[in-house]
C-alpha cells in the first residue's frame, strides 16, 4: 500500500496585531494556525520587476479557519520551508484553500 495522505505538509499561519502603544513598537504575531495542509505550485516562477515569484496554494482542512491578506505563512514540505504572505483566500469542498506568493531572489 502506498502513504499518500490529502494533507502531507505542515503550516503555521501568524499574524501580526497592531500596536496601541506610543511609540508604535512591534507586538508579538499571533499564531491564526499551525497544523496540516497541502501545499503545492499553481505557477511556476515567473519574472516580474526583476524578481522571481511562484504563486502558490495552501488546502487546509479546517472549514472555520479565519486567514486575513497580510498573515504570515510558513510552511514545511518536503525537507524546505517555504515563507509567505496570504493574498487570498476562498472556501473549498474541503476547507480552505490559502493563495500566496513566494518570492525567490
Amino acid at each position: 500500500m502506498i502513504d499518500n495522505p490529502r494533507f502531507p505538509h505542515s503550516v503555521v499561519i501568524e499574524r501580526v496585531a497592531e500596536s496601541n502603544d506610543y511609540w508604535g513598537s512591534a507586538s508579538e504575531p499571533i499564531k491564526i494556525y499551525d497544523g496540516e495542509c497541502r501545499y503545492y505550485i499553481k505557477r511556476h516562477a515567473s519574472l516580474n520587476s526583476d524578481v522571481l515569484t511562484s504563486d502558490c496554494i495552501l488546502s487546509i482542512p479546517l472549514q472555520q479557519l479565519v486567514v486575513l491578506k497580510g498573515d504570515k505563512i510558513t510552511v514545511s514540505a518536503r525537507g524546505m520551508v517555504i515563507s509567505g504572505i496570504v493574498e487570498d483566500f476562498y472556501p473549498s469542498n474541503l476547507g480552505i484553500n490559502v493563495y500566496f506568493k513566494v518570492v525567490s531572489n
